[in-house]
């Protein structure tokens, strides 16, 4: 066998009272029965360890197991350890989930307040420009009438224009078109002064033509 017991420790057990496993005031017949019993599972449990440990192979197969206990352990712990990083790093990533989630809701709220703002500012513009209108109209008698008529002249001098140079361009020599089409415009924006002149503007010179 590979053990020296001159390095063994010294033994825990300090009277025979210890090595029987018994207590003082237990009777011989006791004593003697539970002594008995204490030996044999000590005797063994001593037995099994030297055959064990004097056996090189039973002793590596020993050693195997204590050190999968071991590993057993150590791998329990491990996963302890790293059941709390994932559960840590799952906290952390439904923390950034939500606070992508908010920065998006708000950015729907702002660009949602922006447009109602936006409409309320055109409203509001559009409201002022009606006032503005609806004051001018107020304070400039026959403004209306005045800007309807001069629409509808200019609209008749367009048509009258484009047919009398279609005409001109047609039956006269192209030397006189640019002399004639002068004077016509000189005419046409006497005429059109005439017509659109708020003192001298009435319905009597459309109804005569002018």
């Amino acid at each position: 066998c590979i053990f020296d017991f001159d390095d063994m420790p010294p033994s825990s057990f300090n009277n025979f009272y210890d090595i029987l496993g018994v207590d003082k005031h237990t009777s011989t017949d006791d004593a003697t029965e539970e002594g008995k019993q204490a030996a044999e599972i000590q005797f063994h449990k001593v037995r099994e360890a030297f055959e064990t440990l004097c056996d090189p192979e039973k002793r590596r197969a020993y050693d195997t197991r204590l050190g999968m206990k071991g590993d057993a352990q150590l791998i329990s712990e491990e996963s302890v350890r790293r059941m709390a990083e994932r559960r840590e790093w799952a906290r952390k990533q439904q923390e950034e989930i939500q606070k992508r989630a908010d920065a998006f809701q708000e950015k729907i709220r702002r660009e949602r307040e922006a447009k109602e703002l936006a409409k309320a500012r055109e409203l509001e513009q559009a409201a002022m420009a009606a006032d503005m209108l609806k004051e001018m109209y107020e304070h400039t008698p026959g403004f209306t009438e005045r800007r309807e008529a001069a629409l509808r002249v200019r609209s008749s001098f367009q048509i009258f224009y484009q047919i009398r140079s279609s005409r001109f361009l047609s039956e006269r020599p192209s030397a006189n078109v640019q002399s004639d089409a002068a004077a016509d415009n000189a005419s046409d924006r006497n005429t059109r002064r005439a017509y659109l002149d708020p003192p001298h503007f009435s319905s009597h010179h459309i109804c005569n033509g002018y």
